[in-house]
This record gives structure tokens, sequence and C-alpha cells, in this order.
């Protein structure tokens, strides 16, 4: 068996050939191939659109449009008595077990966005260490008829007399968001 050193260099440069080949035939069918379909499928809907051959009107498109926006509802869709009742014991219980504070602030207006449906909004704020805040919101982000967390902000608490980092407290300002049926 001979040694890649003890090839010559006619050899080494058709094996180069080869490889290069093969390179090319790979990124044609991982990378190019794929893009100039997705082109063509781009280019043919974008004709069809300008025939008037709207994807609005299409029944699948509605269909679809529909079932997504029902996916999407069925996430913040909660019972509004559970909600009113046992919000606050969760975030509270979620909070006391990672050493943070919370802090309620009222509810805001609820906003009817039809005449059965009601969406209602609650702003909570937790004050801790960083860890503890980013433990508590991964547990309040699985927590089951609250709604969803729509807004977060983070911010840092200097106060006087804070001199080393780890003894500096984390603000988090959570804003929830349920909708009732």
């Amino acid at each position: 068996m001979m040694k890649v050193s003890e090839w010559s260099f006619v050899v080494k440069n058709r094996l180069l050939w080869a490889a290069a080949a093969c390179l090319l035939l790979l990124s044609y069918r991982l990378a190019i191939s794929p893009t100039l379909d997705e082109l063509s499928r781009y280019n043919r809907l974008a004709t069809e659109a300008e025939q008037g051959a709207s994807l609005a009107f299409s029944p699948q498109f509605l269909e679809r449009k529909d079932h997504l926006l029902d996916s999407v509802l069925k996430v913040y869709r909660v019972d509004s008595t559970e909600w009113r009742n046992d919000f606050w014991l969760k975030v509270s219980r979620i909070g006391s077990r990672n050493n943070c504070d919370v802090v309620y602030e009222p509810q805001t207006e609820n906003y009817l966005t039809d005449s059965l449906s009601v969406v209602a909004k609650q702003e909570i704020v937790m004050n801790g260490e960083f860890r503890q805040l980013i433990v508590s919101l991964d547990s309040l982000e699985h927590l089951k008829g609250c709604g969803k967390i729509y807004s977060l902000a983070l911010k840092r608490r200097d106060e006087p007399g804070m001199k080393d980092q780890k003894d500096r407290q984390v603000g988090m300002l959570l804003r929830f968001a349920a909708y009732f049926k």
C-alpha cells in the first residue's frame, strides 16, 4: 500500500478534481436545489397573485388561518372564576418558593373583544436576585390557567450601601393577559 506522500502530482491533482466535483454535487443537492425549488414556487405564487387569484379568499387558506387563530386563543383562554380566585395564590406560591417578593398592581381594565369575550390584563412586580427571578419566570410560563405573559421588563435596583454585585436586587415587571369566553 502506498502512502499519500508517495503519490505523484498527477494522481493528487486527479483526486483533488474528483473531490471538488463530489463537494459541488453535494452542495447542489443540499443547498442550491431546494433554493431553486422555493424560488420557482415563489414566482408561481407571485404570478397567481397578480392574476387575481388571491390566497386570502382561498377556502384552504381561510380554514388554516382559522385553525391557527384558534390555537393561539387556546393558549390565552382561561376560566374566569379560576383566574380571578387562584391567580394571585399561584403567583405568590411560586414567588415564595423562589424567595422573591411579589407586588401586585391593580388589575387593568378589561377589554371586550365581542359581546361574549373579555381580555383581562394583570401586572405583577417581582423583586429578588436575578437567578431566582429567572426560575420564577420559567415556572410562571408553564403555569396552567393563568393566561400568558405578554410583556417582561427587568431592572436592576441600585440601593445605597450595596457594594457587592451579588447583593444587588433585580426588579421584574410581568404583564399577564387572559382571554375569557
